[in-house]
């Protein structure tokens, strides 16, 4: 490493401004399911059951003002049952704009704790008492959008995870236009992974969408267009309900995770502010150090994926690595 090179750590990264303010979904609480903050509305209709969840995170609220803006629209599915979520509210309830970033989770990250083992477990830390709850209705969704943003300023990603009927579905949506698919996290199962999802043999579709930067008037907007595509993708919408410039599809391409990098310090340094989708020409190329050691693209025209240092300790994936090809 140069002495004069200029290196990004989390303790000189640029802050973010918030230009959309955290919704008031306390209104949302009572519900007809039983279940705090999910509600259920049904077409009576025979048809899919479409699971819309936000709030995995509790800083990542752009989710849950476009989930607010569809209740409050008073659009019906056309077919089948919608059920709305507001997942981690516990976390949302602690959200500080003076320090964004602590609010993601209460005890443990909620988007790892999607599997039997940890679901059926004696832990009761607050996130998977939360998981509890809303799991009798996870077992009745046909299709799932989890809704999603970012730590940096990127453009939005479906995450199709590692199957390829959720890739197929994902397709089909024709938005965003970065399709990513990964094999998910080794410290736990996302929500899109859980038991049928991560099943290929099994119909249940689940994707998450990235939708750009946490408190960004982008983001929201991607996530509405998002939103739109997938219930019109689930047949569950009349075309009428979709705003006109919600009802396109894009070109898209595919990105494919073949790399982690997980810190193995706290002290993880990018040698240029990395926002995510840069293509890195050469293999070789050096991309970050971790503790002084160089980490290093390996392979020509690599994607860097959701790079960030925000919340960067060691275990944690700080960027991933990827192939690119069009659609």
């Amino acid at each position: 490493m140069s002495n004069n090179q200029h290196l990004f750590s989390k303790g000189n990264l640029p802050a973010y401004p918030i230009e959309v303010t955290h919704p008031e979904i306390t209104r949302f609480k009572h519900s007809n399911t039983g279940i705090n903050y999910v509600h259920i509305l049904d077409s009576g209709k025979d048809g899919p059951t479409v699971l819309i969840n936000a709030l995995m995170h509790g800083n990542e609220y752009s989710g849950a003002v476009v989930l607010s803006q569809l209740i409050d629209s008073r659009i019906q599915p056309s077919c089948g049952k919608w059920i709305l979520s507001f997942a981690n509210v516990g976390a949302f309830a602690t959200f500080d704009e003076t320090n964004p970033d602590v609010s993601r989770f209460l005890d443990v990250d909620m988007n790892r704790v999607w599997s039997n083992s940890k679901l059926e477990s004696g832990n009761h830390v607050k996130e998977l008492v939360r998981a509890r709850e809303i799991l009798p209705l996870l077992k009745e969704v046909d299709y799932l959008l989890d809704l999603h943003s970012m730590h940096e300023e990127c453009e939005p990603l479906m995450v199709s995870g590692p199957t390829n009927k959720a890739y197929q579905f994902a397709k089909l949506m024709g938005f965003p236009k970065v399709i990513m698919r990964d094999v998910g996290h080794a410290d736990g199962k996302r929500l899109i992974d859980y038991d049928f999802f991560g099943d290929e043999k099994k119909l249940p579709i689940g994707l998450l969408i990235e939708a750009g930067h946490h408190w960004s008037k982008l983001t929201i907007e991607n996530s509405q267009h998002t939103l739109f595509r997938f219930l019109m993708s689930t047949k569950t919408i009349d075309i009428q309900n979709v705003p006109e410039n919600f009802q396109q599809k894009v070109p898209q391409v595919e990105v494919k995770v073949t790399h982690r990098c997980v810190a193995k310090s706290d002290d993880v340094q990018f040698v240029q502010n990395w926002l995510g989708m840069e293509i890195i020409p050469k293999a070789g190329t050096v991309i970050a150090y971790d503790a002084g050691v160089a980490i290093q693209t390996p392979y020509d025209d690599c994607v860097l994926i959701m790079p960030s240092l925000r919340h960067v300790l060691p275990g944690v994936t700080y960027v991933r690595l990827g192939q690119q090809r069009p659609i």
